[in-house]
């Protein structure tokens, strides 16, 4: 260790000699009860927090950072420990001044701090440091028998090279520090250098835990690989991180259900309110403290360095959805999980696969409700208040905004082409788990195909249909089972419906296993194909620019004009009767 930067903080105290010296100090090295060394993280479960004596933990994170600095002088304080030696991997004077910062000086102890803490410079990078030589010069600097050692910077004790040399290692130190009851805390580098740490498991099979602390898209989290606490071993645990005004770490464990536990607020901005001007203008009063700007791209900027704070985007008539799409998911990788983004629908009606969409980039909540009060705003607010973002993002917003868009026209298709098109339109929307309903529609007698077609065919984009021998097929794109119910009802009217005997819905897997049936009955029966005689689906067509405008998102589902059935169709009749069979109406998931 490098000499010059060795401070020792201690108590000068008289003590007492001879037998009843030896005495006091046998009862002082016995672990008190109930005493636990753990880690200065608060809130972090003690079964995966609690330091073993004289074991040898290891931390994985990022050295010189915020959080490692905070990591290393909360455990420090709060470990419980009397005897602590920390070695930091920073330069003498920056070291000196994260002491004076937390109203450290060599004349006089802290309260708050152990009785006798010990503070040293790893030395510098171009001088090799084994680990015997190391721990040789921790003890002639002051390290006691039943201590706390934290020690950033560890990566350099050890041949990462060898597994054979790295294993010894390992052994070696831990029944070093089991020998002495030293527990001990070795902080390395997060991103190793040109080496790869290959080879770390067998020396990990040494420790008593080992964990991980960074950022994950923009959010510190904490991951524990593996910590024993006495008998319990708790692997795979993870949870988010807070880190306050006064470096407090505290911790966010999550619930059984994945949910996460709010409490109190755990950062400076976490009741920052930033939203557009435009949900403010026609209310007579709104919070003072909330920030107004002149647009989304406004409201985008100043949250850039956010990270709790609540923040709200519109969508209206003039918004670019893709835009859109594009700031809420920038924003949440890169300020992570606590910030709270909701989107306020001004305009018509969102549709469910942009609602959909907008939250798969990252958004918490779609207020879709175009008279949106300030009363509303501040209930969406208190239920977001320390909460966390858990839903899976997506990495790529153009991708997503692509799966979120249906086919640009809808139509007839024949069989074939009507079964690849659903099954294009499935595979590209899994991206965004979109539900999707598939209307089979039994003819009723002396009902034609055309008839039928003609009383159902729109041109609404993601709206395809098809028949077979006996039966009407119609693909409604994200769109809910109860939802096609209501639709349906809508398109078909009272005199249409009597077109049907029997109504089926197919969602979700269904959907994929009804279409392989149509394949597989079309190989063996001929399908009819009115190509000549209706509008037809183009197979692929080049994909419009969408706009933020209404067309864009609403739907409507009015029969085409202009449609009609031929003169005579052989075996047919135009006119339909209507049917005495009640409709069924069953859902297949």
């Amino acid at each position: 260790m490098n000499d010059a930067t060795c401070a020792s903080y201690s108590r000068t105290t008289t003590r007492p000699t001879g037998w009843l010296a030896g005495l006091r100090a046998s009862v002082q090295r016995l672990p008190h009860a109930g005493h636990m060394e753990r880690l200065g993280i608060d809130g972090l479960p003690d079964r995966w927090s609690t330091l073993a004596r004289g074991g040898v933990h290891g931390i994985y994170t990022t050295p010189g950072a915020r959080a490692c600095d905070a990591l290393i002088w909360n455990t420090a304080r709060k470990a419980g420990a009397e005897h602590v030696t920390v070695v930091r991997a920073l330069a003498s004077g920056e070291i000196a001044a994260q002491l004076r910062a937390r109203g450290l000086s060599a004349d006089e102890r802290a309260p708050g701090w152990p009785r006798h803490l010990t503070v040293l410079a790893m030395p510098p990078d171009d001088i090799d440091t084994p680990l015997r030589a190391a721990l040789r010069a921790l003890c002639k600097r002051g390290l006691r028998s039943h201590s706390l050692s934290i020690i950033e910077g560890a990566e350099r004790w050890f041949s990462w090279d060898d597994p054979a040399a790295l294993s010894r290692e390992g052994e070696f130190l831990a029944r070093w520090c089991a020998k002495r009851r030293v527990s001990m805390i070795l902080v390395f580098r997060a991103e190793p250098p040109a080496r790869a740490y290959a080879s770390s498991e067998t020396l990990h099979v040494r420790f008593a835990g080992v964990a991980r602390m960074g950022e994950m898209a923009g959010e510190l989290r904490w991951h524990v690989d593996f910590w024993r606490t006495g008998q319990t071993l708790v692997a795979n645990e993870t949870c988010a991180l807070r880190l306050g005004a006064a470096d407090a770490l505290v911790a966010q464990p999550e619930s059984p259900s994945h949910g996460r536990i709010p409490s109190k607020p755990f950062t400076d901005d976490e009741h920052r309110v930033v939203m557009p001007r435009a949900l403010a203008n026609t209310e007579a009063w709104f919070p003072g403290d909330w920030e107004l700007h002149a647009d989304n791209a406004s409201v985008f900027s100043a949250c850039a360095e956010a990270r709790a704070a609540s923040v709200f985007f519109t969508l209206d008539a003039q918004s670019s959805l893709g835009e859109l799409c594009s700031m809420i998911h920038a924003l949440r990788k890169q300020c992570g999980g606590a910030l709270k983004i909701a989107v306020a629908e001004r305009s018509d009606a969102i549709a469910l696969n942009h609602e959909l969409l907008l939250l798969r980039v990252g958004a918490d909540a779609v207020l879709a409700n175009r008279d949106l009060s300030i009363s509303r705003l501040l209930c969406t607010l208190r239920s977001l208040q320390g909460h966390v973002h858990t839903g899976a993002t997506v990495d790529d917003p153009a991708a997503a905004l692509a799966a979120a868009q249906p086919d640009p026209v809808g139509g007839y298709a024949p069989l074939a082409r009507f079964c690849d098109r659903v099954a294009a339109v499935l595979q590209r929307s899994a991206l965004l788990a979109l539900p999707h309903v598939l209307v089979e529609l039994t003819l009723g007698p002396d009902v034609s195909h055309l008839d039928a077609l003609c009383a159902t065919l729109s041109r609404q984009p993601g709206r395809l249909a098809t028949v077979d021998a006996t039966r009407v097929y119609l693909f409604l794109f994200a769109c809910e089972p109860p939802d096609a119910q209501e639709r349906l009802a809508q398109m078909l009217g009272a005199s249409a419906a009597s077109f049907f005997a029997e109504r089926k819905l197919y969602a979700g897997s269904a959907i994929a296993r009804q279409i392989e049936a149509m394949r597989e009955r079309a190989r063996h029966a001929h399908a009819p194909d009115y190509s000549d005689v209706l509008p037809i689906a183009p197979a692929s067509m080049p994909r419009a620019p969408l706009s933020g405008g209404a067309s864009s998102r609403v739907l409507d589902w009015a029969p085409v004009a202009g449609v009609a059935a031929p003169e005579h169709e052989p075996g047919r009749s135009r006119h339909a009767k209507r049917c005495a069979l009640p409709i069924r109406r069953e859902v297949d998931a």
